[in-house]
């Protein structure tokens, strides 16, 4: 049977990949208990069935896929956890649950992230207990922070948690719709995220899920990154292939669709590409909504971006030059790392050239003179004297030329008078 590691999505069309897609939702659709290992069941094409397989086995280490079951049972949940109690319920997913609570000493409500016993494989808690890992080694101030982690009995199976800070707040977009930010608001708070994102790029972390429901921001305004599930170590990625399907439809880079595009950091700043477009129009980039892979897929590796000033048209051209380079489908063209992409972002913020778009001469003096106003103002100033000087002695120089002209004309006048008379005088003598 074909790999995981060799499948190749790129190379199917888009009727096969419907296909897929289909076979997942009947196995969705079929009870637990009676599902099949076999995908001959749910697909009898032979080129297709390990593409089925694939998907069906990512599916299950994908947080965002809620299981409807569970959500009947939102109500429902233990009283502790480790050291907290459980309030309420914030979310519930096929493999997690998040509960809200209160830890008594010290005393502060925190967020505890359990996973489920009954249906954990050994994949899933590898990737639950990865998540930990790297949520813990996090240190700064717009990445939730890991209080603690533990093992619980709950319901006759063990199951692990962790608990972290409660960030009260609302996603990044909710955020800043609420908020009416201008673009430049935007964009200082975005500066933010990147500052997070960096961070754990520099320890050698790629979040692969990055989308507004994974940013919150807390009622003082500041971003806090959050969900590092499906992360990869940098150093792994080397041979690690991406997995079809582990991801958010429409906040997923092209390379996430392909077994031979390695993955890193850059595949991150795609996302952020996809996010601050959104922030700045209220849509993704695309020209149709993504509510399924197939799209997903389609419209990253195959669909022309939307102009952000089609839909924006007072957006800065700075700016959408910025996002653009961010949404390239090549990654070696798009921004090289988080800290390029904030810098272009402070330079524009500062009105200064930024990487993504080239200047004119006549545009780059504009801003020269708009950055130094005062300095402008003193040019200015010596370069109108100048000219007024310039000017004067050019009409000195016009005038003091008039008249020597004048003057040697009339001295001219004068010699051709005095040969004259001198003739005169010299004919009388004679005669």
């Amino acid at each position: 049977m074909t790999t995981h590691d060799t499948l190749n999505w790129q190379t199917l069309s888009t009727e096969e990949l419907r296909q897929i897609e289909q076979a997942l939702e009947c196995w969705k659709a079929t009870a637990k208990e009676d599902r099949c290992n076999q995908t001959t069941d749910l697909c009898n094409d032979a080129k297709l069935a390990p593409f089925v397989r694939q998907r069906i086995d990512d599916f299950t280490v994908v947080s965002d896929f809620f299981d409807s079951k569970s959500l009947a049972n939102a109500d429902q949940f233990p009283e502790t956890i480790g050291q907290v109690r459980i309030t309420h319920v914030i979310a519930r997913g096929s493999n997690c649950d998040v509960f809200r609570g209160t830890q008594d000493d010290p005393k502060r409500d925190v967020a505890i992230k359990l996973l489920h016993g009954a249906q954990s494989t050994s994949k899933t808690r590898r990737s639950f207990k990865r998540e930990i890992g790297i949520l813990a080694k996090m240190d700064h101030p717009f990445i939730a922070k890991v209080f603690f982690a533990g093992q619980e009995t709950i319901g006759g199976h063990e199951q692990l948690f962790f608990a972290m800070e409660y960030i009260d707040g609302s996603k990044l977009t909710q955020f800043a719709k609420q908020h009416s930010l201008d673009a430049k608001q935007i964009v200082q708070l975005f500066i933010k995220v990147c500052d997070g994102i960096g961070h754990a790029h520099q320890g050698g972390v790629i979040h692969r899920d990055l989308k507004p429901a994974n940013i919150l921001v807390n009622r003082q305004g500041l971003p806090k990154l959050l969900d590092f599930g499906i992360a990869n170590l940098s150093e792994s990625t080397a041979t690690q292939h991406s997995q079809y399907g582990s991801g958010t439809p429409g906040y997923m880079s092209p390379e996430q669709f392909s077994p031979d595009v390695r993955q890193d950091t850059r595949s991150d700043i795609y996302s952020l590409g996809v996010i601050l477009y959104q922030l700045l129009t209220g849509e993704q980039p695309y020209a149709f909504e993504i509510d399924s892979m197939v799209k997903a897929a389609k419209a990253a590796c195959t669909e022309q971006r939307v102009p952000i000033r089609n839909r924006r048209p007072d957006c800065p051209r700075d700016l959408a030059a910025i996002v653009h380079r961010c949404l390239q489908q090549s990654p070696a063209d798009r921004y090289q790392s988080v800290q390029e992409l904030s810098e272009d972002l402070h330079c524009f913020l500062r009105g200064a050239k930024v990487k993504a778009r080239p200047l004119s001469l006549p545009e780059r003096a504009r801003r020269l003179i708009r950055r130094n106003r005062g300095l402008a103002a003193v040019f200015a100033f010596a370069m109108g004297c100048l000219i007024a000087g310039a000017t004067a002695s050019f009409l000195l120089w016009r005038r003091a030329d008039r008249s020597a002209s004048a003057l040697r004309t009339t001295v001219s006048e004068l010699t051709e008078s005095r040969n004259r008379i001198n003739n005169e005088l010299t004919l009388r003598n004679r005669s």
